[in-house]
Parts: C-alpha cells; sequence; structure tokens
C-alpha cells in the first residue's frame, strides 16, 4: 500500500476516534507491533503534545517491572523458578 494511503487511513482514524472522544488524549498506544512503522503519521495526525506510547517499548517495560519483583526468575538461576513459601520445598521447581 503506498505511504499517502496509508497517511489518508491513520488520518481517517485519528479524526474518527478525537470526534468520539471530544476531547484531545494524553496519550495514545499503538498497541500493534507494526505500528512503529507509521508512528511518525501518529505522530502528524494527533494534536500536539499527545504522547505515543509504542508497545513493544511498553512490553519490555513492563516484562523487565515484573522480573525485578520477581527474583525468581533471575537467570542467574538457569531459568528455573524457586519457592521459599511455607509448606513447600527450598529446591529449584523445574
Amino acid at each position: 500500500m503506498p505511504r499517502r494511503d496509508i497517511r489518508e487511513l491513520v488520518d481517517q482514524y485519528v479524526d474518527a476516534l478525537l470526534d468520539s472522544i471530544g476531547t484531545t488524549p494524553d496519550g495514545a498506544i499503538l498497541g500493534c507491533t507494526h505500528y512503529p512503522l507509521v508512528s511518525d503519521l501518529f505522530a502528524a495526525a494527533l494534536p500536539s503534545g499527545v504522547r505515543i506510547i509504542h508497545q513493544p517499548e511498553a512490553s519490555a517495560r513492563a516484562l523487565k517491572a515484573y522480573l525485578d519483583r520477581h527474583p525468581e526468575y533471575d537467570a542467574g538461576n538457569a531459568g528455573r523458578a524457586s519457592s521459599s513459601r511455607p509448606g513447600f520445598p527450598k529446591k529449584p521447581c523445574r
């Protein structure tokens, strides 16, 4: 699909979104893996100041935060989880 056609589609969808919500959003989540290829088109179509959140970056941050809260998945454990809950063995889970 030619880029100018993609630009027209993005403009149409952003206009429809803005009309339906009736206000300028604080941010827009580009939630599909292919959206980084056209994020510049979304940035141009959205009102100035709207924060664009990219799905791959958001997913990576969320995974890092999860792993930081769950040290049992530390790579130093060779990919094995362990349990220290009462009533459970303290050896690695397989």
